[in-house]
């Protein structure tokens, strides 16, 4: 039976939405010694919730909306975990008219940055707070230590600061995987290309597992320079290696990749290996056409296929190090590193997160030493491009005589070639095809100016 809610304002927080990850961080809380009013669209969900947890701290339940605002200490904080999208708009329009000047709404799914915004004009025009949060770790993570972006108004992160960094996980150092990622959106953009960058890792592992890693590798890369969350619960994985192999070859998505892409189209920035991740998701689901789709007998495998254990380490090193590199690229042009550096980001990156892994040591490293810094221009990284691209190149080559499908590795090669490659031939006769069929113009490596030729006239120019 759930205690009727006190209105008196004795709860320290409060938190919306009992989902898995809701539920978690509200524990997490709860075992940090605040009082954590919950509410639950469905009751049901809340009288469920306090029927199992209820004896780890001190929770309220509450019934409706309105009681649940009440019993929250002012300046309110409240936490919303439900589904992003239309749900946290609904939610928010019966929230703000409970709400009092200097409340704060933290945010913590994975909504659009640029959503994020939008919502924090309208709690603005209230005298409001609307906090976008990215929370990252799963539900282990949400109710052991998550790794926490958040990013918005600086007046809600002076009344969130204290208890976030309280339930967040710990880097390398022992300081909590939390910092203030600046205003607007930041907090959703991090965590967004944090999730793009998830993607392409997630790619990666699954080509070297088509090109024979198997359980007995990812157990000894999970303690060696591949240690990292992903390489970690792979390898645990393998263990029911009998269920593995009857997972429907279908790859799910809810768009957090998807949008990464898009902002790095929209910025102009090449983030290769997370996209071609975020295509290889959507050609798994055209399921009945590869069924029917034969490969040519020769490119058929006629036995069981495995690279050598230290290329497919290799390759997955120089992969997750791309990776990391696209995504802080694309965080660079978007500005949202303004308040957080990329060295900050890269060390609340290290404990908490689905991306947690010992390259970010080296990171943080790199740029503490020059934020601007592309990562490929490092000492240390340039080292292991050229330590490991070979065995790259002989994976790639492997695959495609095999007919083994490496989107994601084949992009690392690509991207690579590309910035290692001063003179673009290919792409100066595309300048020249636009400007023989648009009068596009081009520049000249010459001469300064911008050029336009007459390309189907027989009369020679120079």
């Amino acid at each position: 039976m759930v205690a009727k809610t006190k209105m008196n304002n004795t709860n320290h927080i409060g938190l919306i939405g009992l989902g898995t990850m809701g539920a978690s961080l509200a524990r997490n809380l709860a075992h940090r010694a605040y009082k954590v009013a919950v509410y639950n669209r469905t009751f049901e969900k809340t009288e469920e919730f306090l029927n199992k947890y209820a004896s780890e701290g001190e929770f309220q339940g509450c019934e409706t909306l309105e009681d649940f605002v009440k019993s929250i200490q002012a300046p309110r904080r409240i936490i919303l975990m439900v589904q992003a999208g239309a749900a946290v708009d609904e939610m928010l329009e019966k929230l703000m008219p409970l709400m009092e000047k200097g409340d704060s709404v933290m945010d913590g799914g994975n909504s659009f940055y640029k959503d994020t915004e939008t919502r924090q004009k309208k709690f603005a025009e209230r005298g409001l707070f609307f906090f976008g949060v990215g929370v990252s770790g799963g539900e282990k993570g949400a109710l052991e230590g998550p790794s926490i972006m958040p990013g918005g108004p600086a007046e809600a992160w002076k009344l969130f600061q204290e208890p976030l960094e309280k339930i967040a996980a710990h880097d390398f150092e022992d300081r909590p995987c939390v910092a203030y990622m600046g205003a607007g959106g930041s907090g959703h953009a991090v965590k967004m290309v944090h999730n793009g960058i998830e993607y392409g890792m997630m790619q990666l592992i699954g080509e070297a597992y088509m090109l024979g890693a198997n359980g007995e590798m990812f157990a000894e890369w999970s303690t060696g320079k591949l240690q990292g969350y992903l390489i970690e619960i792979a390898a645990k994985i393998f263990n029911k290696k009998e269920i593995l192999e009857k997972i429907l070859d279908v790859a799910g998505q809810k768009g957090t990749g998807i949008w990464t892409s898009q902002e790095a189209l929209a910025h102009g920035v090449p983030v290769n290996t997370i996209t071609e991740a975020v295509f290889a998701r959507a050609l798994s689901a055209k399921k009945n056409l590869r069924k029917h789709s034969e490969k040519p007998k020769a490119l058929k495998s006629s036995a069981p296929f495995a690279l050598p254990k230290e290329i497919l380490e290799s390759t997955l090193e120089l992969g997750f190090l791309t990776c990391y590199t696209q995504g802080f690229d694309l965080l660079n042009e978007m500005n949202f590193s303004q308040k957080a550096k990329k060295s900050e980001i890269a060390r609340v990156w290290q404990g908490g997160c689905i991306i947690r892994s010992q390259m970010l040591k080296m990171i943080k490293i790199a740029f503490e030493k020059n934020e601007e810094i592309h990562l490929f221009e490092n000492e240390e990284i340039q080292k292991k491009i050229q330590e490991n691209l070979p065995a790259l190149r002989e994976l790639v080559k492997t695959a495609v005589e095999k007919g083994i499908p490496v989107t994601a590795f084949g992009s690392v090669v690509a991207y690579i070639d590309t910035l290692a490659t001063e003179n673009l031939k290919g792409i100066s006769l595309i300048q020249a095809l636009r400007d023989c069929f648009g009068a596009h113009t081009y520049q000249r490596s010459d001469k300064d100016g911008t050029f336009h030729t007459d390309w189907e006239s027989e009369t020679p120019t120079s």
